[in-house]
Formats: structure tokens, sequence, C-alpha cells
């Protein structure tokens, strides 16, 4: 039973420090010179990887004591034993379903600002090439 408790406590901060990153990476400023590099998305991509070894390691848990709650039997732990750890079991479902979808969300806010980045350096690499033309036809 605490092992159920320490998966929905992983899946909720999981979900809460995802949800931070992308209002971090929503309010993050995008100005010319980093655009080019593209720490923001470089960063995100590095904090995407530490969220997913979080929900692997809750996910261990939890599919461990699914596999205890399949082997209880109601003989052994009684009808209430029983509902107790399934109603559990739904709580620590819908955490994890929580953290998932909030790295779904995300994955695709870091697309999303991605795709932003490359029209941004392809529309300002044609305007530096606009200059140069003009400024080569003028002189």
């Amino acid at each position: 039973m605490d092992e159920l408790n320490e998966a929905i406590s992983i899946y909720v901060k999981g979900a809460k420090s995802v949800n931070e990153a992308s209002r971090t990476l929503a309010t993050s400023e995008r100005r010319l010179l980093s655009m080019f590099p593209k720490k923001i998305i470089t960063d995100a991509q590095l904090s995407l990887t530490d969220f997913y070894t979080s929900l692997e390691n809750a996910d261990k848990i939890y599919t461990a004591q699914l596999k205890l709650i399949k082997s209880v039997s109601r003989a052994h732990g009684g009808n209430d034993a029983v509902d107790r750890l399934a109603s559990q079991s739904i709580v620590v479902a819908n955490a994890r379903q929580v953290f998932v979808k909030s790295l779904s969300n995300f994955e695709s806010n870091i697309a999303n600002i991605e795709n932003t980045l490359n029209f941004r350096i392809n529309t300002t690499i044609a305007l530096f090439a606009i200059v140069v033309s003009v400024i080569g036809i003028l002189l």
C-alpha cells in the first residue's frame, strides 16, 4: 500500500514539474541571438528525458503492485482488502494519466516552439539575403 502511495506521489510531483517546465518554456524569451543555437529547445528536451525516467520508475512500482493486487484473492484478504486495493489502483492510474497527459502537452509545446524558431530563422536568413542582394545591386 505504501508503494502505491509512493507511485501516486511520483506521478503527481512529475506532473507538477512538467507543468512548471511548460510554463517556463512558454514564457522564455526568444531573441534573435538565442534562436540559432536553440538552447531553449535543447534544455527542454534534456528535462523531458528526466521526466520520462521518473515515469519509468513510477511505472515499475505501479506494475509490481498491480501484480500483487492480481495475486491477492478474496479468500486471503477478504472483500474489503481487495476492494481497497482496487480503488487505490484506480487512483494511481488517474495520477499516471495526468502525468502522461502533461508530458504529451510538454512535448507538443517543444515541437511548436521549435517550429516557430525554425520559421523565424528562415525568415531572418531570407531577409538578410534580400538586403545583401539589394546592396549588391546598388553598388
